[in-house]
């Protein structure tokens, strides 16, 4: 492990944490350094809630999906376009993280999707009656989802464009009837 973090530049060859090792290790989140290295590249979106909110139900998930509904007209073609960049680009790195013995998440558009018509005010009913999720574990991935850009938005010291995006996101996400306001 820590001949993969000194060559990701995490740590340095005496194991001191680097400046990007310092605001990494302070997620506690699913996939960290998945999602930090996502951060770098700046492939997680920077300014839109919305699309920030879906693309980290991605990291979140727990289901195993099919993408089928990457080759379907229904997904919005901005939110197709960010999720294959993040994909595609974190690919190499996900890869590498599962070769030096670390967790990487296969990402899924499904729980994207839904995150990103749960941030522009779809429906429960409907979210519930058009997806694979039951009730409760659609319910915890949007908690787990604020869970993790509550982390995220930790980072404004080092990061403040998408620690703010990530606050913003939180709002538009936990409400009725995930919790009771």
């Amino acid at each position: 492990h820590m001949a993969f973090l000194e060559a990701h530049d995490f740590v340095t060859q005496d194991g001191a944490l680097t400046p990007d090792g310092v605001w990494a290790s302070k997620l506690r989140i699913d996939a960290p350094l998945l999602v930090a290295q996502g951060i770098r590249k700046n492939l997680l979106p920077q300014q839109d809630p919305a699309l920030l909110a879906a693309i980290v139900s991605a990291f979140v998930n727990e289901k195993e999906f099919s993408d089928d509904l990457l080759y379907t007209g229904s997904l919005p073609k901005r939110l197709k376009d960010v999720f294959l960049e993040n994909r595609k680009g974190l690919k190499p790195f996900a890869l590498q993280l599962l070769e030096s013995g670390f967790d990487a998440p296969n990402l899924f558009i499904q729980p994207c999707a839904l995150l990103y018509a749960w941030a522009h005010d779809a429906p429960w009913e409907e979210m519930i009656n058009g997806s694979d999720f039951a009730e409760g574990d659609l319910a915890r991935l949007i908690l787990r989802t604020s869970e993790n850009l509550r982390q995220i938005a930790s980072l404004e010291d080092s990061f403040p464009q998408i620690a703010m995006t990530a606050r913003r996101a939180i709002d538009l996400i936990v409400k009725e009837p995930v919790v009771m306001v």
